[in-house]
């Protein structure tokens, strides 16, 4: 439990006092953090590592219920019993020494190095949800990934290495795997979609095979057939051996090319927290969480600073490059009834 001195009034603020700080009063060795600052605005932070989303996201659906429907004036302990007098209670302050607390100062300096050119911004991409995408008979959740990833393009000038989370389905204690999703096809789309001389229904085409190709390879990680954390452990267990050594692999230009690093999605269909956040170690990182509504799409993305506005109008001009390539084969359609 952490309890907070400070008062975050915007989503913005929220999560910058809840995970994008300094990390002052924060236990990033526990797997669950709970957050309440002065102005009674709440948090939780989990370390998933050992835990996967599936667990993490029951036990916040059942504190967020806790909070919405507490009744001030009849609490009590959960037991039934009186709650504590708070003057009853006596601190119990935490001895450090010089050398933990030179150590403390070297990960703060390192955290604060991250997270201190990184901004949350909450980005709703209007007229462009699951109506939309419906009636033109496009996939929800593929089209809107590729719509990211023309964003990306947009954004970087070329397309990064790009992962999405899955929940490994048959792994229900381990850890979510993470899937690279720029695959050719998805490359191949983004370049007729920025290629005014291809014609639209072409790209049309173009973008339903990507997105086939794309669920496939999301389904090959939720069936647990993906390789990245498994990498990932052999890795870190290779580290911790005494001798030390690492095999070469890790070091390859290639893998180290193909590590996470720029581009990071999530689709969320039901918001878990209002505010999710999470960046990468890397500067010009951009992490999202999107959620698809009837009419638009949410994205929370943790970018640079001064990036953080201008990925969002790349996000804005693929949205409606989109709208205009799901409906070509209607216009298509059009002009074949009047010839």
């Amino acid at each position: 439990m952490c309890l907070d001195d400070n008062s975050p009034i915007t989503r913005a603020d929220r999560v910058r006092s809840g995970y994008l700080g300094d990390s002052f009063n924060r236990w990033h060795d526990k797997c669950t953090q709970i957050i309440v600052t002065a102005n009674g605005r709440s948090a939780t932070i989990f370390e998933h590592s050992m835990i996967d989303l599936m667990t993490v996201s029951q036990l916040s659906q059942r504190l967020q219920s806790a909070i919405t429907t507490l009744d001030p004036g009849n609490s009590a302990a959960s037991n039934g019993a009186i709650t504590v007098d708070p003057t009853s209670l006596k601190e119990i302050s935490l001895a450090t020494t010089e050398y933990i607390n030179s150590h403390i100062e070297a990960l703060r300096h390192g955290y604060l190095s991250i997270t201190s050119t990184k901004q949350y911004v909450p980005h709703l991409i209007n007229s462009f949800g699951k109506t939309l995408l419906l009636s033109h008979s496009a996939p929800i959740k593929t089209t809107v990934d590729l719509t990211i990833q023309l964003a990306s393009r947009l954004y970087f000038g070329y397309l990064p290495a790009s992962w999405e989370t899955v929940s490994t389905s048959h792994f229900h204690l381990g850890r979510p795997e993470i899937v690279q999703v720029v695959l050719k096809s998805v490359m191949d789309f983004c370049d007729a979609a920025l290629d005014d001389a291809v014609p639209r229904n072409e790209v049309r085409a173009k973008l339903f095979q990507a997105a086939r190709e794309c669920n496939a390879q999301i389904a090959k990680g939720t069936e647990g057939r993906n390789y990245f954390r498994l990498m990932d452990v052999i890795e870190v267990m290779a580290q911790d051996q005494k001798d030390g050594e690492v095999p070469e692999l890790f070091s390859d230009p290639v893998w180290k090319r193909g590590y996470p690093q720029l581009i990071m999605q999530t689709m969320v269909e039901t918001k878990l927290a209002e505010d999710p956040g999470f960046t990468m170690p890397h500067p010009e990182s951009v992490w999202m969480n999107y959620t698809v509504f009837d009419d638009s799409v949410e994205v929370c993305l943790v970018s640079p600073v001064k990036g953080a506005q201008r990925f969002g109008v790349a996000l804005d001009r693929a949205a409606d490059m989109v709208k205009q390539i799901i409906s070509a084969r209607d216009t298509q359609d059009l002009k074949l009834s009047v010839l």
